[in-house]
């Protein structure tokens, strides 16, 4: 069978399961759970696969699920991963498919990530298909990405990328900033590497009207966060990509008490090993002297979490020739610029050649709204052509591995 024959098949499958799609994420939009907390979810997928024909593996990372398609020709084996998990926002957008549990939003694609997937299983597993691929899928659907350590980790070390051994991983992410039937593509660092920090800034508390008794914990800790972004701004070489964010403060318990105590927590992104250990540096120190100018004590936890994101050059320009296939060449868009966000699909990069691709979703009939945002939606066109993509990619791969 030729390939130009294969592509045809799995554009013929993708419109034949186009509406089952739809429906899957919709079901999973309306039902997101936490990290860790998977559990619907995961008896929704392993149902999924069961009606496919396939026998997937429950519990590994305790939530995770794992199938095999086994293509009718010998061959290696190269892995798709799908997080599953939301996040802790309130929907507030209108459709029909809202979520049902408050709180609780799938507020990253996670819930199109899963489609993806399945909707690529559904197309893999079809019995003409299935005959013609030379070596086998792996599906892994992992649990807690939105939470440190992450579920990639865990999966790793339980051997989802053995037996049979996996050559390679590809992942897909929704990327509002393209628009829907463009796909990015970035070759070497495609994600920042996250350290995550509290700091606990200590005072000695008074009246407030007779603060030189006491040491104010808000005004070091002020001093702290303002003092934080000049190692951005003056100690980091501007080509030398970092951030340093706060997003919660805590202190004080009245108007007229000086608070004893003040906490914040924030998250530090980097592109390069070396500024990483640079600012841990610069940020502990400038803690210690701020802190200390002002009388005041501090505690500072400092959690390195993952590391950069490596897009294997190779696999994306498998990639490439796998999106031109399926959806024409001018769906191809070649990104210069890595994301600052992270990803513990870092964990797997770190393993295997691997890529992320991201997957435009950006609709011409809606407001954009960004990643984590409560109105943040997909344009469903995506779904089935995203699902003919990474079949695509499955033959594309390993006919080069073979």
């Amino acid at each position: 069978m030729e390939s130009i024959d294969i592509t045809r098949k799995l554009k013929e499958k993708g419109n034949e399961i186009a509406d089952e799609v739809i429906k899957i994420r919709r079901w999973l939009h309306q039902h997101p759970e936490l990290s860790a907390k998977e559990y619907e979810t995961s008896k929704f997928v392993a149902g999924k696969l069961r009606d496919i024909g396939l026998e997937p593996q429950t519990g590994i990372a305790d939530t995770g699920v794992v199938a095999l398609v086994e293509g009718g020709k010998e061959g290696k084996t190269i892995a798709f991963r799908a997080d599953m998990d939301a996040l802790p926002i309130t929907e507030m957008n209108d459709a029909s498919y809202r979520s049902q549990n408050p709180g609780v939003m799938h507020a990253c694609g996670h819930d199109t990530h899963v489609t993806n997937l399945l909707g690529a299983a559904m197309i893999l597993s079809d019995p003409l298909i299935k005959t013609e691929l030379p070596g086998s899928v792996k599906l892994i659907f992992q649990p807690s990405e939105e939470a440190f350590p992450g579920g990639a980790r865990r999966m790793i070390e339980e051997g989802v990328l053995e037996k049979p051994d996996v050559v390679c991983v590809v992942a897909a992410h929704a990327f509002p900033f393209l628009d829907a039937g463009k796909i990015g593509l970035k070759d070497n660092i495609a994600m920042a590497a996250i350290d995550d920090f509290e700091v606990e800034i200590k005072g000695d508390g008074c009246h407030a009207s007779t603060p030189h008794l006491g040491t104010d914990a808000i005004v070091a800790a002020s001093h702290c966060i303002m003092n934080l972004q000049t190692i951005i701004s003056r100690r980091i070489p501007p080509l030398e990509s970092a951030v340093i964010s706060i997003g919660m403060i805590s202190g004080g318990t009245k108007s007229n008490i000086l608070a004893e105590s003040v906490r914040f927590k924030g998250t530090i992104r980097t592109l390069l090993p070396e500024v990483r250990v640079k600012i841990r540096k610069l940020f502990k120190d400038t803690i210690r002297c701020s802190a200390e100018s002002l009388g005041c004590g501090y505690d500072i936890r400092y959690t390195e979490g993952y590391d950069s994101v490596y897009n294997s050059p190779e696999i994306n320009e498998v990639c490439r020739t796998s999106i031109t296939s399926i959806l024409g060449a001018d769906s191809v868009v070649t990104l210069t610029s890595p994301m600052m966000g992270s990803e513990d699909f870092s964990y797997f990069s770190k393993k295997l050649p691997c890529t992320v691709m991201r997957i435009g979703c950006k609709s011409p009939d809606r407001k954009f709204y960004p990643l984590h945002h409560n109105r943040f939606d997909v344009d469903e066109s995506i779904l089935p052509a995203t699902a003919e993509v990474f079949a695509q990619v499955a033959f594309d791969l390993l006919e080069k591995y073979r």
